[in-house]
């Protein structure tokens, strides 16, 4: 869902912890929703996935879903592979056990799991954080 990944991107860049030890791209934090990212892009970088579960969460009184959302941090191989695995921290102890505001729908804790290694291509490091959201829609 589109709102959910706008909900995380603006939750990113608005931590400042992790937006230090990101790339740039036009003088912003390399955060991303969509991929290929562009070429020009420094890293470490992250991409915020397409919902990779997407169920219904509803009730007799509302209509509600939980998605799972990959986060992933990467990192070309002449980077730095330590600061990979610190965004990644960051960016789980950002959302874990966390609310997420999305628009148009109320939000339960986020929960999150990982970090894991992503996998990746030769000369790119990867790590990737899950995170799932459960959100009543608004009336």
């Amino acid at each position: 869902m589109r709102r959910v990944q706008q909900a995380f991107h603006a939750a990113i860049v608005d931590e400042p912890a992790i937006t230090s030890l990101l790339g740039v791209f036009e003088l912003k934090p390399a955060v991303f929703t969509q991929s290929p990212i562009p070429g020009v892009a420094t890293g470490p970088y992250i991409v915020i996935g397409d919902s990779v579960a997407d169920t219904a969460f509803d009730t007799k009184t509302s209509v509600g879903r939980t998605t799972l959302t990959d986060i992933a941090i990467y990192d070309v191989e002449s980077g730095n592979p330590t600061a990979v695995q610190d965004v990644a921290e960051l960016v789980r102890d950002l959302f874990h056990r966390s609310p997420v505001t999305v628009e148009g729908y109320g939000a339960f804790l986020a929960d999150a799991t990982g970090p894991i290694e992503a996998p990746t291509a030769d000369q790119i490091y990867g790590r990737i954080v899950s995170v799932t959201l459960t959100s009543i829609r608004r009336s």
